[in-house]
């Protein structure tokens, strides 16, 4: 995460195992989920993080919404940076995931994604995508996605 700056936005923080790796330039980390559950584990691991003095980013903003729908209180180019951790995998509407994330992010800033994708070598796609059926049913993710091509649309 030594990437982050500024105002950065987290999709899908889940239960905050990205918190620790976010430094001291982050001002403000707004961590989104749709799962209550998951926000209330993360706010917890803040809390022991902080009390044993390992998380660096110490303004984090818990905000539950489902991100696919749009989060309309945040103005165009809010963000400067948008992180993404896993789930672009597993999202049923990837583009609108991907147009909310461009929509965020300030002009110069930085959208990381930190996805498996498609690999470099066909025959590992081929099989990736002969997988991807039974991954989704029993993961609920697939790992063939092209994401550079899915973020230049």
């Amino acid at each position: 995460m030594g990437w982050t700056f500024g105002q950065t936005i987290e999709f899908g923080c889940g239960t905050g195992v990205n918190l620790p790796y976010y430094s001291t330039k982050v001002e403000q980390l707004t961590a989104v989920d749709w799962s209550t559950n998951m926000l209330m584990q993360a706010m917890t691991k803040q809390g022991e993080l902080d009390a044993k003095g390992e998380i660096q980013c110490d303004k984090v903003k818990f905000v539950q919404a489902d991100y696919l729908n749009g989060l309309p209180q945040y103005a165009d180019g809010h963000f400067d940076c948008v992180v993404d951790t896993m789930t672009l995998s597993s999202t049923y509407d990837r583009t609108s995931q991907i147009q909310e994330m461009k929509r965020l992010c300030k002009s110069g800033g930085y959208i990381l994604l930190m996805e498996r994708g498609a690999s470099w070598l066909p025959l590992i796609n081929m099989w990736l995508k002969f997988r991807a059926a039974r991954d989704l049913m029993t993961m609920g993710a697939v790992e063939h996605l092209d994401f550079e091509e899915l973020v230049a649309k």
